[in-house]
């Protein structure tokens, strides 16, 4: 959104004796302020008023970047359409303004995602072309990084690398780098992908972003002794934050075994269910005692628990998982789980908490067949896209369209595959929640306070935890979805 090396035009625009007699030259200037104001506001979120100042033009003095800035309001706005049209308005002023063309591709790829379209080899040629007659020294590291993410999502891998690469080449504060290297190691795998969350830790500032490289390491699919050099490279550089500086590596690598026997109380957390002690009418609520001894019964339904453990001096240690189904009768101590063991009855695979994108696993289909997913309830009717290895991929940019009326509550989404020549049948009936990010983000953070950042089965726990409070969780959809919410920061 910001205004490139060659994007607008009014700085080079002629002007003639007779602007200047009758004031053109001072209504230029006007135009490049309220161009300069909108762009502010667009960097505020603040949609409106960026739209009321570009409005402030006159249609027929609108440049390149007017039509970029006002396109980029109204996508946001929603009004796809019209956005679409001032993208290519744009390019129609100034054919090498490439920020606009990436738009405008990666909408079309968008629309494909969302029709269940899949990317066919003459389109992505196309899209490629359309971007290569570019000179790498007139791009901006931020066209750099559009590109390097519209080249990921056309599948072209190496293509992307190179863009982050490059973009990182021109970064002259390494503080800003912390962005590109991420993309990379999304974009690699095993040691080269530790390798890029290790420069990302380095050159990140806030803790919160180390802390995250330090759990996409330690669940990296590579050796341990690897681990631990990567590890080891974060700990002794000195920018790292005092926590990082502490890391113990063996114990990230370790299986965390926790001792029971010192700690005799539970603090609830949060709970869902009734419940409460055996022949006490009494239903318990966050913020209550528990003791390893306690019978306790669930009303109705079955319940499930975050419990804190507390010893005699007060000090906490990590969580337990309480579940207990409805109508019996076990001690505390029965219902105890850790976060990172599955619990089969705290979710059914019918349904299904999709955050980022999920697999079907249960599905293995030829690419020759048509699947498809309707929701009668919305109108969704959808062709389903397919991994390399052929299981259905659900994509939650697939019902963009629908977020205000499915957010935050299951859908039924029916699975139906093509039997006859345009003849679908449902094959399976699925659940779906997509929640609301702010809210998950709520969750994730307080529940966090209680895992170690650098616990190898951190992922794991959390899709426990967002199990029982939500439906049953992936925990590389987890994965997937928390960086992305984290990158959404630094663009």
């Amino acid at each position: 959104m910001r205004i490139g090396k060659n994007s607008h035009r009014y700085d080079t625009t002629s002007l003639e004796l007779e602007d200047l007699r009758f004031g053109k030259v001072f209504q230029k200037i006007d135009h490049i302020v309220f161009l300069i104001l909108g762009i502010s506001a667009l960097l505020e979120d603040d949609v409106e008023s960026a739209k009321n100042f570009l409005y402030n033009i006159p249609t027929q003095d609108w440049c390149d970047e007017t039509c970029f800035v006002l396109g980029n309001c109204h996508y946001l706005s929603g009004q796809f359409a019209k956005g679409l049209g001032l993208w290519q308005k744009a390019i129609s002023k100034n054919s090498n303004h490439l920020r606009a063309k990436i738009n405008v591709a990666r909408h079309q790829l968008s629309v494909m995602l969302r029709e269940g379209g899949s990317l066919n080899e003459e389109v992505a040629q196309h899209i490629k072309e359309s971007l290569s007659h570019y000179d790498p020294k007139s791009i901006s590291i931020d066209e750099l990084a559009l590109m390097g993410v519209l080249y990921a999502d056309l599948g072209e891998k190496e293509m992307a690398i190179e863009a982050f690469k490059a973009a990182l080449k021109a970064i002259k504060k390494p503080q800003g780098a912390f962005y590109y290297y991420m993309k990379l190691g999304l974009l690699k795998e095993g040691t080269s992908a530790a390798e890029e969350y290790v420069n990302a830790a380095l050159a990140a500032e806030k803790p919160e972003f180390q802390e995250l490289c330090i759990r996409l390491i330690v669940d990296c699919d590579f050796p341990n002794d690897e681990k631990r050099k990567n590890l080891a490279k974060i700990r002794e550089n000195s920018r790292i934050n005092g926590r990082m500086g502490k890391l113990n590596i063996e114990s990230l690598l370790a299986k965390s075994k926790s001792k029971t026997s010192n700690f005799n109380d539970f603090l609830v957390f949060e709970i869902s269910g009734r419940l409460r002690k055996n022949g006490y009418k009494h239903v318990l609520k966050n913020g209550e005692m528990l003791n390893y001894d306690d019978w306790v019964v669930a009303e109705n339904n079955p319940v499930k628990a975050v419990l804190i453990k507390c010893n005699n001096e007060g000090m906490t240690s990590p969580v337990k998982r309480l579940f207990l189904n409805s109508n019996s009768v076990k001690k505390v101590e029965e219902t105890l789980y850790e976060y990172a063991d599955p619990i089969k009855s705290s979710g059914t695979d019918e349904e299904m908490l999709l955050l980022h994108m999920r697999k079907l696993e249960h599905f293995k289909i030829s690419k020759q067949e048509k699947v498809r997913a309707v929701c009668k309830e919305i109108g969704l009717n959808l062709n389903l896209t397919f991994d390399e290895v052929g299981k259905l991929i659900l994509d939650r940019r697939m019902f963009t369209p629908y977020s205000q009326q499915i957010t935050g509550k299951f859908i039924l989404l029916e699975i139906q595959k093509d039997f006859k020549s345009g003849v679908f049948e449902t094959i399976r009936e699925l659940k779906i929640l997509i929640p609301d990010n702010h809210e998950v983000e709520k969750r994730i953070r307080a529940f966090s306070e209680f895992i170690d950042f650098s616990d190898n089965k951190y992922y794991l726990k959390l899709a426990g935890y967002l199990s029982d409070f939500y439906a049953t969780a992936d925990q590389t959809d987890i994965k997937l979805w928390s960086v992305s919410r984290y990158l959404k920061l630094m663009e």
